[in-house]
């Protein structure tokens, strides 16, 4: 009796072991961790679930609008770095002008990063060739 007794207990034991350890550890504390971060973004985004649900379909678009910005960032300045190379500093300055005045033309009441829109205006303040640029009509 003592030979079947013995395996069967630890056999019952391995699995209440197994169990705990499996199921109510790390499986748990997952979850319990998701949900706060779930419930942090609807309490401080003001989402329901639907918007939630919404914006989850909306990420990989919105890093590929990301990745598809920052490679036209790099390339503008790749440009602009290899006209300094050249030492055409002034050429260099107006393709620099052209990309911040662009940007404030488009975006400097049309819901564009308003810091941004001051530190343009500002420096435009002490930088006549900014200045110019950011008051030059566009067609």
């Amino acid at each position: 009796m003592k030979r079947f007794i013995t395996p069967l207990m630890c056999i019952v034991i391995g699995i209440a072991v197994g169990w705990y350890w499996g199921y109510t550890r790390s499986t748990a504390k997952d979850y319990r961790e998701l949900l706060k971060r779930y419930d942090w973004v609807r309490e401080n985004l003001h989402m329901s679930d639907e918007q939630m649900a919404d914006f989850g379909r909306m990420v990989p678009q919105y890093f590929e609008d990301v990745r598809r910005q920052d490679e036209e960032a790099a390339r503008f300045a790749l440009g602009a770095f290899q006209i300094l190379e050249k030492g055409e500093t002034e050429r260099a300055k107006q393709r620099l002008l052209q990309a911040v005045g662009s940007y404030y033309h488009v975006y400097h009441d049309k819901g564009g990063d308003s810091n941004l829109v001051v530190k343009i205006e500002e420096v435009a303040h002490k930088y006549p060739a900014l200045a110019a640029e950011i008051s030059r009509k566009v067609e």
